[in-house]
């Protein structure tokens, strides 16, 4: 453009730029999307929003560049799928430290976008910021005003791209369907990618490792996904407590499968369920694939893992079917597989992915399955086309979703959304979180006088933790190692894991008062029972750590005349 009217082929050059840009935006999807990844997104909107404002002001128009959808929308795009520690979701090729704020000061500067300069502000780590210091200085407005950022939406799906994302405070899932191709793509739809606590426990392949094994979805007889394939989101919404997205990849698989659903359930700050529908051919064997952060640590009956992150812990629970068995493997990092040969045509996967602190339990009958988690119960159901779920808090039974669309060519997501006026949920008490023995007597006719009396209840205790899926990790003293209790059996003898994976058998009588004491802080820390509390305050008190005593004494509840009385506290 600086050339123009100096040397010819200027002109020509200009023109055919002019018509080539087309090739980019027209197939450019009007949600803002970017099927090949945030990188390539703001790669190629960060030079088209550049190349726009330079031919504005020499030919007096940017050809409708910046008034393409597509290019409006892509801030809420990146926004959305920048996971809670600042890193990007690394769908198809992309890093997820790559800086990619370029294109944001770009948008911002064309359209004077407050709410998106306060998120960039705000949640783009100032290391990135410094990096991308000249888009700042010339794209941003110097007038533009500072406030809050505008808060993001619990779920936001993009029907163009098909991407989905699910937030709470504690929880991030981030779903995909799309379409595979050449370039930038990657064989991985219905794949997913989890945060808890700000930690990516569930992560998904990096840069340029396509391949379907390298992704949280499906193989198949050992094969994954075809080039040019589609997938779709074919349904989402949010009814009472749960969140939901249906992604058809029926047609990823060539003639290995004749239907491939896959609904991502996400219940805030609770649990996210994976339920699939697979049909094909008899005798198929399947493996459900997990990436994980860390090496697992699986359960000895193969039906539960747990991934212990820095910050964070995650349980996995495979509910269906009930034949598959957990295996720990290895893709471009750790990852674990539910594999299964199926005798019929079809076959149903749900997986539950859990914070390790949340109590949550689930049972299957036939193609049902009920989950129990913080008190309130929720049914999810397998309809031949899809999953269906009700969630329950005792007074009334709300439908989460009606029998999801099988078309993969998915025109977009159909909102659904049974939910009467939202009413504020009254915060249940820990007490009723599933672990609380029922029916309890009153705390005075408990007999819990002696040492012996607690010890067999901290006993019983650990026993409903460990029945309920839950998995207390303690530093224990007996053997000189931190390790997470397995299982117990009925003579209380212990099975615990140790950091490297190495199982120790350990008789309940081995374990010290320090042992104790880890066990109950551990079982306090996940639900906050005055009944735990109450077991910390009477071992801490008889290793004389008074101080500690005190402090869980006063969260002890009912039980805190039952400690007063055994030890004069």
């Amino acid at each position: 453009m600086a050339t123009l009217g100096e040397i010819p082929e200027a002109d020509w050059a200009l023109g055919e730029t002019r018509k080539r840009l087309r090739n980019y935006l027209d197939p450019f999807p009007k949600d803002g999307g970017c099927v090949e990844g945030l990188m390539y997104g703001n790669y190629g909107v960060s030079y088209a929003a550049i190349y726009a404002l330079a031919l504005k002001r020499v030919v007096g128009t940017d050809d409708g560049i910046m008034e393409h959808p597509g290019m409006k929308k892509f801030g809420s795009f990146l926004c959305y799928f920048t996971a809670a520690d600042g890193s990007y979701v690394n769908f198809s090729d992309c890093s997820t430290l790559i800086d990619l704020s370029g294109a944001l000061y770009t948008l911002v500067g064309h359209y004077n976008d407050k709410a998106l300069d306060s998120y960039l502000q705000q949640h783009i780590p100032s290391w990135r910021r410094g990096a991308a210091a000249q888009w700042d200085i010339i794209f941003r407005p110097a007038a533009i005003a500072q406030g809050a950022a505008a808060p993001l939406d619990d779920l936001k799906v993009f029907p163009d791209t098909h991407w989905a994302a699910m937030r709470s405070d504690k929880m991030q899932l981030f779903f995909k369907s799309g379409n595979i191709g050449e370039g930038h793509k990657h064989q991985d739809l219905n794949t997913f990618v989890m945060l808890l606590n700000g930690e990516r426990l569930v992560p998904t392949a990096p840069y340029d490792d396509k391949g379907t094994n390298y992704h949280s979805t499906i193989l198949v007889n050992g094969k994954g996904q075809s080039v040019s394939s589609t997938g779709a989101i074919t349904q989402s919404g949010k009814a009472k407590g749960v969140l939901f997205a249906t992604a058809d990849a029926s047609k990823a698989y060539g003639g290995e499968l004749t239907c491939f659903l896959r609904t991502a359930f996400f219940v805030p700050d609770r649990f996210v369920a994976i339920g699939d529908v697979l049909q094909g051919q008899a005798g198929n064997k399947y493996e459900w694939k997990l990436q994980t952060s860390e090496t697992p640590v699986i359960s000895s009956d193969t039906k539960s893992a747990r991934i212990n992150g820095k910050k964070a812990s995650l349980q996995v629970q495979v509910v269906l079917p009930d034949n598959a068995a957990l295996s720990a493997g290895r893709s471009f990092g750790p990852c674990l597989s539910a594999d299964v040969t199926v005798s019929g045509p079809s076959t149903s996967y749900f997986v539950i992915l859990a914070p390790a602190d949340t109590v949550v339990s689930a049972k299957a009958a036939g193609n049902s399955v009920l989950v129990t988690a913080g008190g309130v119960s929720y049914t999810f159901n397998q309809t031949g086309k899809g999953w269906i779920a009700a969630g329950s808090d005792g007074k009334e039974t709300t439908v989460v979703s009606d029998t999801p669309s099988t078309n993969p060519s998915g025109a977009g997501p159909v909102a659904v959304d049974s939910e009467k006026p939202k009413v504020a949920d009254k915060p249940k008490k820990a007490e009723k979180s599933g672990i609380e023995e029922k029916n309890r007597p009153a705390i005075t006719s408990e007999k819990l006088a002696t040492t012996e009396d607690w010890v067999a209840k901290l006993k019983f205790r650990l026993g409903l933790y460990l029945k309920s899926g839950q998995a207390p990790k303690f530093r224990c003293q007996a053997v000189d190692a931190k390790v997470t209790v397995e299982s117990m059996d009925a003579g209380g003898q212990l099975t615990l894991v140790s950091r490297d994976g190495k199982k120790i058998t350990l008789v309940w009588e081995k374990l010290t008062i320090e042992d104790y004491i880890g066990l109950a802080q551990e079982m306090a820390d996940m639900t906050d029972t005055s009944l735990d509390h109450a077991l910390l305050a009477y071992f801490c008190h008889a290793a004389k750590k008074t101080d500690k005593a005190q402090q869980h004494l006063k969260k002890a509840g009912s039980y805190e005349r039952a400690v007063r009385d055994a030890t004069g506290m």
